[in-house]
């Protein structure tokens, strides 16, 4: 999986097996954003360090996640269906690293992000 990036306001995510998912900020601020992908969401900041995640349907709109900002830059992801928690921490050390955790402490994704100063384009590579 790789995810690219232009600019500051959108990021494309690529899966080997060709899947594809985009986010698309709607301004600098990053208040508010919307995922394209086989389903369609929309992030909305509800208050300061606190974001919503809304499916779009035809039915209408479903609140399934909460995003939440914690002390020292970790992040809690509610996932309102499942009552299932992520954590979402960076490295400590200077070798940035961000971590996507189980409630329990287990890792399921290890982030490094690496930039190609030649383009000046920063791309993230999970292992």
């Amino acid at each position: 999986m790789m995810v690219e990036t232009n600019n500051l306001l959108y990021y494309r995510i690529k899966d080997i097996n060709g899947t594809e998912a985009s986010i698309k900020y709607a301004d600098t601020r990053f208040t508010e954003a919307e995922i394209v992908s086989e389903l369609n969401y929309k992030i909305s900041q509800t208050s300061p360090g606190l974001w919503e995640v809304v499916k779009l349907a035809r039915a209408g709109e479903k609140k399934v996640s909460i995003i939440q900002t914690k002390p020292a830059g970790s992040m809690v992801i509610t996932i309102l269906r499942h009552h299932k928690k992520y954590y979402i921490r960076r490295s400590q050390n200077h070798k940035l690293r961000f971590y996507l955790l189980t409630g329990s402490d287990d890792e399921l994704l290890s982030i490094v992000p690496v930039i190609d100063w030649q383009k000046n384009i920063p791309v993230l590579i999970y292992r």
